[in-house]
């Protein structure tokens, strides 16, 4: 079992529902600007730069398809600097 030492809390902003449109928008904005306000996890710019680089992405992300897959992304991040994302 992974010892987490940090978390990020997004799951509030997410809905199982598929949404699409400016409802989809809102939810892809909340996501980016909760990353954009974590803290340096580890205090290593490689670190900080990945999130930024995944938030960047997720940003850029224009249909739920697109956003899950950038998503994963995050959750893989997370895992690998035991941040839990939830």
């Amino acid at each position: 079992m992974t010892a987490w030492k940090y978390q990020m809390g997004i799951h509030d902003l997410l809905s199982d529902e598929v949404v699409e449109g400016p409802e989809f928008e809102a939810v892809r904005d909340a996501v980016v600007a909760k990353i954009k306000q974590a803290p340096d996890y580890t205090r290593d710019y490689r670190v900080a730069y990945d999130l930024q680089d995944i938030a960047e992405a997720i940003a850029q992300t224009e249909n739920t398809d697109d956003f899950n897959d950038a998503l994963d992304r995050l959750y893989d991040w997370g895992d690998e600097n035991t941040v839990w994302i939830g």
